[in-house]
């Protein structure tokens, strides 16, 4: 399945907005337009990676727990994770939001240069391929550049990592 998530900067939250299911029988299918917590989940931190400083931190104090496991998150390894999103272009998840499922996202900008959303895709473990995944990375990569084109970001002007 690939999605597109908005990201909501008063409520510090983001939702998926739109999605294409996959064509296998075995599939996940999300809620459109729930809006969740920054802690969980490859689509979420695709833009936590390229927030500002201070909103990380905020973000970070949410005590909301793993929609999967009950676990609380692990601020440190998260803040390591997050700094890996940003020097690597894209995040990954294993099991953070549904127990079985690979999520890989990527972020999405905007003209202003400021993270908008992003795109990932998930699908279950069982199929997992690093092969398929460095394919999926660069759909997803250049999904996301056509993206934000389209919404006037400028690549060479932009601040990435401002809120």
């Amino acid at each position: 399945t690939t999605l597109l998530s908005l990201f909501y900067p008063k409520q510090l939250q983001k939702a998926f907005v739109a999605q294409v299911e996959s064509s296998r029988s075995m599939r996940y299918v999300i809620e459109l337009n729930i809006r969740g917590s920054m802690l969980w989940g490859a689509s979420a931190h695709a833009i936590l990676a390229h927030l500002d400083e201070p909103t990380i931190r905020r973000a970070l104090a949410d005590r909301e727990t793993s929609p999967s496991t009950g676990a609380k998150a692990n601020r440190r390894t998260l803040l390591q994770e997050l700094k890996r999103i940003r020097a690597e272009g894209y995040a990954r998840s294993v099991g953070e939001r549904v127990p079985t499922a690979i999520g890989l996202a990527v972020p999405v900008f905007g003209a202003d240069g400021l993270v908008k959303g992003s795109f990932s895709v998930t699908y279950p473990d069982s199929r997992m391929d690093e092969n398929h995944n460095r394919t999926l990375i660069s759909l997803l990569r250049k999904g996301a550049n056509d993206l934000s084109l389209a919404l006037g970001w400028d690549a060479d002007k932009s601040d990435k990592r401002s809120n």
